[in-house]
């Protein structure tokens, strides 16, 4: 997380932590301290898993969020464009979903490639338009489908 703020520091950002229902007390601590910072956390009172969380984390974004970086909790921003080169490879190639990594399936015989979800900006129309995650499967699969269903409403998954 620290990384994250630090690269965003002079960007005009929503950090929105989700708290999959933490119990230790280190961990309570810190995310205390973030809503002291001025970011938004939100807690769920039970482990959620993946997609149920980013789901809940992007109904509590401001309403006129255009974008959502969604990220796991142990990425770390080394560089402080980050965030300009996803949107700008969004903007520049008209897709609604980026990644950092591409990963791929074998089904039947053909290969179905696929961004992994730990590290994506999507739009906010594409993830209006896939209907959020898929809460069905909330830890293994999702990233699959995410970019299958972009990739079939034209969202160009990149």
């Amino acid at each position: 997380m620290h990384s994250v703020i630090k690269a965003s520091k002079n960007l005009s950002t929503e950090i929105i932590v989700v708290d999959n229902n933490s119990e230790k007390k280190d961990s309570l601590d810190y995310l205390q301290g973030l809503e002291d910072q001025g970011i938004k956390v939100v807690r769920n009172n039970k482990n959620l898993y993946w997609s149920p969380a980013v789901n809940r984390g992007i109904e509590a974004a401001s309403k006129g969020s255009k974008y959502f970086v969604l990220m796991h909790c142990d990425v770390v921003v080394l560089a402080s464009g980050w965030l300009d080169f996803l949107i700008n490879v969004s903007q520049g190639n008209q897709c609604g979903m980026v990644g950092v990594q591409l990963d791929s399936y074998e089904m039947q015989g053909q290969k179905i490639d696929f961004i992994q979800e730990y590290c994506v900006l999507m739009t906010k129309e594409c993830y209006k338009g896939i209907n959020g995650f898929c809460e069905e499967l909330p830890m293994i699969g999702n990233a699959f489908v995410m970019t299958i269903l972009a990739q079939q409403l034209n969202f160009k998954p990149q």
